[in-house]
């Protein structure tokens, strides 16, 4: 592969890059793109979708005129999505780069209310270790917890401030 070669590729890589962090999404290039093994992987691009806790590995290919794509576009049409599939093989799905933004950005909408739902359940357990839930049980009375009026650990503090990051 030529020097030309490298820095086009290394271009549209570090453009796709940048399109996923304009929409919220963290993406990096990784080293040498795809040409070595790197962390045992080959690819050129590590997309986070779901944040840092898992990674979807890409591959990108650009070409000057389109050659090779213009068939796929020519299926996809005015549609959204083409899903292609060979026999005996599972499915491929092949869309506009705004439906694949509508999708990251629905991803990362529940992500933030999963994330806030575990919040919320860790921040009632405090409530409740500290005294604070002194709600009916199933017979109507009280819970029978006295508030005592103390203050969070330090750690459950930590813990809650980490939650709402």
């Amino acid at each position: 592969m030529s020097a030309r070669e490298r820095a086009k590729g290394a271009r549209i890589e570090r453009e796709l890059v940048h399109l996923h962090e304009e929409v919220g999404v963290h993406a990096e290039r990784f080293p040498l793109s795809g040409a070595m093994r790197y962390q045992g992987k080959s690819h050129d691009i590590a997309v986070y979708p779901f944040g840092m806790d898992e990674i979807i590995y890409a591959e990108i290919k650009g070409r000057k005129n389109g050659a090779g794509f213009t068939m796929l576009d020519n299926w996809l049409g005015k549609k959204v999505q083409l899903f292609l599939k060979k026999d005996r093989g599972k499915p491929g799905v092949y869309m506009p780069w705004e439906t694949y933004v509508r999708y990251l950005e629905e991803i990362q909408r529940c992500h933030r209310a999963l994330k806030n739902l575990r919040l919320d359940e860790t921040l009632g357990k405090l409530a409740l270790a500290d005294g604070e839930n002194n709600g009916p049980t199933t017979d109507g009375a009280g819970a029978g917890i006295k508030k005592s009026g103390t203050r969070k650990t330090p750690a459950q503090a930590a813990l809650i401030e980490e939650k709402r990051k």
